[in-house]
Formats: C-alpha cells, structure tokens, sequence
C-alpha cells in the first residue's frame, strides 16, 4: 500500500510538474513575443527621432544663415550710421 501511494505522489507531482513547465514556456514565449514587439517599436521611434533630427538640421542651417545675413546688414547699417554721424559733425558743428 506504501508503494501505491508512493506511485500516485510520484505521478501527482510528475503531472504538476509538467503542468508548471508548461506555464513557464508559455510565460517565456509571452515574454519573447513581448520583447520582439518593443524592438520594432523603438526602431519606430529612432526613426521618428532620426526625421526630427534631420528637420532641426534643417532648421539650424537656415537660422545660421539669417544670422550670418543680419551680422552683415548690423554692420553696414552701423557703418553708414558712422558716416553720417561724422559728416553731420562736421557740416553743423560749432563754426568758427
């Protein structure tokens, strides 16, 4: 009798067991499914990340050129203004 029911633990545990071995591989495939998903989804967003990248360059380079534009016209203005200061000093300035 001892023996029997060492048979039916050994197959009650053989079975539970086998069923938690089932459960941690469908746990596992869960996981790797999961895992496969995130990385196509951050190969999304690097991607976005890149296009965004790409217009900010795209923005930068355009800004620089208008700074570079309104460097020169600052200067200009500023040259002319120098002139004009200096000629208008000396036609209204204190006569002798």
């Amino acid at each position: 009798m001892t023996e029997d029911f060492r048979r039916e633990g050994d197959r009650a545990m053989h079975s539970q067991s086998l069923e938690l071995l089932q459960r941690v591989g469908e746990i596992k495939g869960s996981l790797t499914a999961f895992v496969e998903a995130q990385k196509e989804h951050n190969q999304r967003i690097d991607g976005r990340f890149d296009k965004i990248d790409c217009q900010f360059d795209k923005i930068d380079e355009r800004l620089r050129e208008v700074e570079k534009k309104s460097a020169v016209a600052a200067a200009v203005v500023g040259g002319i203004i120098s002139v004009a200061v200096n000629l208008a000093g000396f036609f209204l300035g204190p006569k002798q």
